[in-house]
C-alpha cells in the first residue's frame, strides 16, 4: 500500500496550463499583428515614432558609443546564443534536467524560426534614414532577429534560477534583452517597431514554452 502511494505521487502527468498555451499562440499574433499595422496591404510605412527615435539614436553618435553597441549587439547574435544554450541544455540534460533542456532549446530554436518566417511573411525593407554603424544585415527588417532570439533566451535562463533568485533574474534579462534591442535601433539596422515586436514575442514565446513544459512536469493535484 505504502509502495503504491508513493508511486502514484511520483507519477507525473500533462495538466493543462492556459496561460503558456495562451502565450505560445499570443507571440505569432503579435508578429501578425504588428507586421498589418505596419505595412498594411503590403506597404510598409515609417510611423513618426520610428522617425523619432532614429533620430534620435543619430544625434548620440559618437566613436565610444559606436564601439559599445557593436560589441553589445553581439549579445542577440547566434553565434553567442547558440553555443550557450546549447552548451546550458546539454548541462541541464546530463544533471537529469530534460524538460529544461528541452525547454531552452525550444525557445531559441522557435523564436528564430518565428522571427524568420515574419521577416520573409512581410519582407520589411530596412531603415535607410542614417548611415549605418557597421553593415546592414542582408536580411528584412521585421521583426528583429536579435532581439527576439535575446528575449526568448534570457528569459529562459531566468526561468531555471531557484525560486528566490527567479525574479531577480527576470529584471537582468529584461535589461540585457532592452540594452541588444537598444543597440539594433542605435547601430540603425532596425527600426524600432522592430525591436519592440521582437522583443515581446521571444518574451512571450519563451513564457509559453516554459509554462508548457512545467505543466508536464507535475504531479496530480499539484498547482502553481
Amino acid at each position: 500500500m505504502v509502495r503504491r502511494d508513493r508511486n502514484r505521487r511520483q507519477r507525473l502527468v500533462t495538466r493543462p496550463d492556459p496561460v503558456g498555451a495562451i502565450c505560445l499562440l499570443a507571440a505569432p499574433a503579435l508578429l501578425a499583428a504588428g507586421g498589418l499595422w505596419l505595412c498594411p496591404g503590403g506597404a510598409c510605412r515609417l510611423p513618426a515614432v520610428d522617425a523619432s527615435l532614429l533620430t534620435a539614436a543619430h544625434a548620440i553618435r559618437s566613436p565610444v558609443v559606436d564601439a559599445v553597441a557593436a560589441w553589445a549587439t553581439w549579445l542577440g547574435s547566434l553565434f553567442v546564443l547558440g553555443p550557450l544554450a546549447m552548451l546550458t541544455a546539454v548541462r541541464l540534460w546530463l544533471g537529469n534536467q530534460v524538460r529544461n533542456a528541452l525547454a531552452l532549446v525550444l525557445s531559441l530554436g522557435g523564436a528564430t524560426a518565428l522571427g524568420q518566417l515574419a521577416k520573409l511573411a512581410l519582407a520589411r525593407p530596412r531603415p535607410a534614414l542614417f548611415a549605418t554603424v557597421g553593415e546592414l544585415p542582408n536580411s528584412w527588417s521585421y521583426p528583429s532577429g536579435h532581439g527576439i532570439q535575446a528575449a526568448a533566451t534570457v528569459v529562459t535562463l531566468a526561468m531555471l534560477l531557484p525560486d528566490r533568485q527567479r525574479r531577480a533574474g527576470l529584471v537582468v534579462a529584461v535589461a540585457l534583452a532592452t540594452l541588444v534591442g537598444a543597440t539594433r535601433v542605435y547601430l540603425q539596422v532596425h527600426f524600432p517597431t522592430d525591436v519592440l515586436f521582437g522583443l515581446v514575442a521571444g518574451g512571450l514565446w519563451a513564457t509559453g514554452v516554459w509554462r508548457l513544459a512545467q505543466a508536464s512536469d507535475r504531479p496530480p493535484g499539484c498547482r502553481g
